[in-house]
């Protein structure tokens, strides 16, 4: 695969910085918190669970168990899921200053998968609560989601957290997709393509270059 590719050439609109989100660090004080509550901005926002759990840094799972059973849920957890919508309701993770790892994946996916013969919507991309086992596009989407998953983090070195927010799922989907991909490894001809993503992705310019 020639180096010249359409990462290079097409803009990200993404040359500054996106704002960093201090879900962790100390904020107003709120009001007794509930799921139910969180639920319902949730969906008045139109965020998913994925990205809602992206943003706050908690496991999925956590969020459905609290969903089943609201009393069991920490009131860390319930603290966090309220930064995290308070973050995006303030416009921090509008489209407008999406990140430069979620354009750079958005780009190398299509590409992966023009090479693969996938079609598929460009949203569902990046929408981690769809999930459609009796599809076989589907199942080929989410392949090579997670292939392009592991190429970044292991092969470019992105933080998992730092990818995770940037395309909208959890931390436990980016080391999900990684342990996966492991396994598949055993696979000579995902091996291969793995080796020649590799090579390819490590020489692209890093971040800052590619908008200098």
């Amino acid at each position: 695969m020639s180096a010249k590719s359409p990462l290079l050439c097409q803009s990200t609109g993404v040359g500054e910085k996106s704002p960093a989100l201090s879900i962790d660090a100390a904020d107003e004080k709120s009001p007794a918190l509930s799921i139910i509550d969180i639920e319902r901005r949730r969906r008045r926002l139109g965020v998913s669970v994925a990205r809602l759990c992206g943003v706050a840094g908690i496991n999925e799972k956590s969020w459905w168990r609290g969903r089943r059973d609201g009393a069991n849920l920490r009131v860390s957890t319930l603290q966090r899921l309220d930064r995290g919508l308070r973050a995006i309701e303030r416009g921090a993770l509008s489209p407008k200053k999406t990140p430069f790892w979620r354009a750079f994946f958005g780009f190398a996916f299509a590409m992966l998968a023009r090479e693969q013969e996938l079609d598929y919507a460009p949203p569902l991309l990046f929408d981690f609560s769809v999930e459609k086992p009796n599809s076989p596009e589907w199942l080929k989407l989410a392949r090579l989601r997670r292939i392009m998953i592991y190429l970044l983090t292991v092969e470019m070195q992105v933080p998992n957290a730092d990818l995770a927010r940037a395309i909208g799922c959890s931390r436990q989907n980016i080391k999900q997709a990684r342990d996966a991909v492991e396994q598949w490894r055993d696979d000579p001809a995902t091996e291969l393509l793995l080796t020649r993503w590799g090579v390819f992705l490590r020489e692209q310019p890093a971040p800052g270059a590619m908008h200098s």
